[in-house]
């Protein structure tokens, strides 16, 4: 597992979106873009999510193609002491999103307020509009899932830890890629696992 400074990705995305999308971000301050995507992400579906059917937040491209996405469900319990937990979990893969989820995008004004509070609260950063917002999620989760294609080995499984914040690996099977990516640390326990403690 390598450490996420010792990674290309904080350089990767930092020239990505310079030549790409014409931000200026610095390599030192991709960490914190970083960790205001995921504490955004999970704070929007802590609020958002609901016992009734899983929610989902999905990142694509402005033609569709589907990036990543993060889930939240409700998994009950037959014993009616322990009414049930959350199950939190990210995707790469699209087919992990239901139809009868609600979905939520960046597209969604209620979303956006998250990512802005978690942007100043944390590191007083503020984004100039909604496109910022949209344009460097999306960029960051691409350029991790680029990292983990270009990292793949048949030897062995690779991956990126940021302590805290993410953890991503790949592992080829059956001449597949096969990706993962979940939250570390503290994050986890925005969404509660305690089904009684209303979150």
């Amino acid at each position: 597992m390598n450490n996420f400074e010792s990674t290309s990705i904080a350089q990767n995305f930092s020239h990505y979106m310079y030549n790409n999308k014409n931000y200026d971000i610095a390599k030192e301050a991709v960490p914190k873009v970083v960790t205001v995507l995921f504490y955004g992400v999970s704070e929007a579906l802590a609020d958002l999510k609901s016992k009734d059917r899983p929610t989902a937040f999905v990142f694509k491209e402005n033609n569709g193609e589907f990036i990543a996405g993060a889930v939240v469900e409700f998994i009950p319990n037959e014993d009616p002491s322990n009414p049930g937990n959350w199950n939190y979990y990210w995707t790469w893969d699209q087919s992990d999103i239901d139809q009868d989820m609600r979905v939520y995008t960046m597209n969604d004004a209620v979303v956006v307020r998250y990512f802005k509070s978690v942007a100043q609260s944390r590191y007083s950063m503020g984004f100039t509009d909604f496109d910022a917002i949209n344009e460097i999620t999306k960029g960051i989760l691409k350029i991790i899932s680029k990292w983990l294609d270009d990292n793949a080995s048949e030897e062995e499984e690779k991956g990126v830890n940021f302590e805290g914040v993410f953890q991503a690996r790949v592992a080829v099977e059956n001449g597949e890629k096969v990706k993962s990516l979940e939250v570390d640390g503290e994050i986890k326990k925005i969404i509660k696992d305690d089904a009684a403690i209303e979150v």
